[in-house]
């Protein structure tokens, strides 16, 4: 033998990170003498997750004419690997000139103010996808969906 050690199954470091092994080497002789060793392991980690939402779904109610620059939610995404670096967009671009998206705080704000009835529905509301994702990962990013109801306020003539 020449003294290689493999593993059975693939090391996860998000499961175990440390192992300790204790290696007794002995010789072929009649009466063999020995040697022991404990030999620590640290498992290194891999990008191998991508980051998950706190929650799959956001829904708020933001008063209609708000002002611009208005932070009204803030998302949330953790990332499992070691180093990760959450970042945050927005990932419908139809409602990038409705929404900005911070992309280390997760705080989405209003790049405009919202007006109740320029929508044509009943319930004024915008649905859109957002995303995190690790800066330095290959990982795909997590994805959430947010949906922004705007109440209807007293508009002064």
């Amino acid at each position: 033998s020449n003294g290689s050690i493999y593993t059975a199954v693939k090391l996860n470091r998000e499961v175990r990170d440390y192992y300790e092994l204790l290696v007794v080497a002995t010789d072929g002789a009649v009466h063999p003498r020995h040697s022991t060793l404990t030999l620590a392991i640290k498992v290194l980690d891999i990008d191998d997750n991508s980051p998950v939402f706190t929650n799959s779904t956001y829904t708020v109610v933001v008063e209609e004419n708000l002002p611009a620059g208005t932070t009204f939610l803030q998302i949330e995404a953790k990332d499992v690997d070691l180093g990760a670096n959450v970042s945050y967009r927005i990932r419908s671009p139809e409602v990038k000139h409705f929404f900005a998206l911070h992309p280390f705080t997760g705080e989405l704000s209003l790049l405009r103010s919202l007006d109740y009835e320029s929508f044509p529905e009943q319930e004024a509301s915008i649905t859109f996808l957002v995303e995190a994702f690790d800066i330095y990962g290959t990982m795909p990013p997590g994805i959430a969906t947010v949906t922004v109801i705007v109440k209807d306020m007293n508009d002064y003539p």
